[in-house]
């Protein structure tokens, strides 16, 4: 049976949710809060006051307005379960911290959702994102803040959200892919911890995303998006051994699902360094698997991996976006450790 959804913002933006929905949901009605438009029609559907979703059977309602943080905190007085509960995220509230970004994805899923990724669901899966609010509001959140392509965001913040282990990134440069795995990881019922390395420093040369001071920005972006209670950024190289002794204060052994590089290239050498934290079994995210503006780069990653052929044994589930590589991998020598 179709989920029944409710428009929460009668405005322009509630008129093309309508439309951006995918067929498998009924919209039952709008709700808003200007008396003005109660009793009015949108393509044929009622529009009435928020008092009515008190006495109406539903399965979600989508808040489609600039204003979501006050909508978010009304439906809250009108004792509306958070699991009921969707965000269409607005520009506007980009770095509003309190803003709601955490229920994007929150209710309304693909119908993959708790499929296995692998390179038999991976691109379908992408495919009933594309259609989703969350998929608009990861859109958002890279024009700002990642040079990762949109399909990327939404793969990670998937994977972090269906995983139950703690996620290593290496070099997240100003965070739009640790804001994305953070929203994620605030959606689970069991918090896990996402560490961060970033080296730090400027990066003025970068023509569409620069930065004077790079961990200042990284970490006013996850405060933002009220993601840095489950983040912890380390400053420094990824290798030396004052980094890795204070990520094994911060994540328990073999707890680490999700490797997500995105450094140097020399993913091998960070494998091996943070071996201890991470899973027998586990997923690999490599950027700059295809790299055309940095063949250099995109060499090192390729050497890096042959490399790795012979610590770990790798499925590839594909690459996506500008360049990614998703990898299920295993550890071949994992009780030497």
């Amino acid at each position: 049976m179709n989920k029944k959804i409710v428009i929460f913002g009668a405005g322009s933006a509630g008129h093309k949710v309508s439309k951006w929905l995918p067929a498998v949901y009924d919209i039952m009605a709008f709700v808003d809060n200007d008396p003005k438009k109660h009793g009015s029609k949108i393509n044929g559907l009622p529009v009435y006051s928020p008092d009515w979703l008190a006495d109406v059977q539903y399965d979600c309602v989508l808040v489609a307005s600039q204003y979501a943080a006050q909508i978010y905190t009304q439906l809250e007085h009108l004792n509306i379960s958070d699991r009921l509960i969707e965000i269409e995220g607005f520009k506007e509230g980009l770095f509003v911290a309190g803003y709601p970004w955490h229920h994007i994805g929150k209710c309304l899923k693909p119908r993959l959702e708790n499929l296995e990724v692998n390179l038999d669901t991976i691109t379908q899966l992408l495919a009933e994102y594309r259609v989703l609010p969350v998929y608009r509001a990861l859109n958002l959140i890279k024009d700002k803040l990642s040079m990762l392509h949109v399909d990327v965001l939404q793969l990670l913040w998937h994977l972090v959200r269906y995983n139950n282990g703690a996620v290593l990134e290496i070099g997240p440069y100003l965070g739009g892919s640790t804001v994305a795995m953070g929203l994620a990881m605030k959606q689970r019922s069991q918090l896990e911890r996402i560490v961060t390395i970033e080296a730090g420093g400027t990066n003025p040369g970068l023509h569409f995303i620069a930065s004077e001071n790079i961990i200042t920005e990284l970490k006013y972006n996850l405060l933002s998006f009220s993601v840095d209670d489950v983040i912890d950024v380390i400053e420094g190289d990824s290798r030396s051994s004052s980094v890795v002794n204070q990520i094994c204060n911060k994540i328990k052994k073999k707890s680490v699902q999700i490797v997500f590089h995105d450094a140097d290239g020399r993913v091998d050498l960070d494998i091996i360094a943070h071996q201890s934290i991470i899973a027998d079994q586990f997923y690999l995210i490599v950027d700059d698997y295809i790299s055309p503006n940095d063949p250099e780069k995109e060499k090192r990653t390729r050497d890096a991996l042959e490399k790795l052929k012979e610590t770990l044994e790798m499925e590839s589930c594909g690459v996506y976006g500008w360049g990614t590589l998703f990898i299920k991998a295993r550890f071949i020598y994992s009780d030497s450790v």
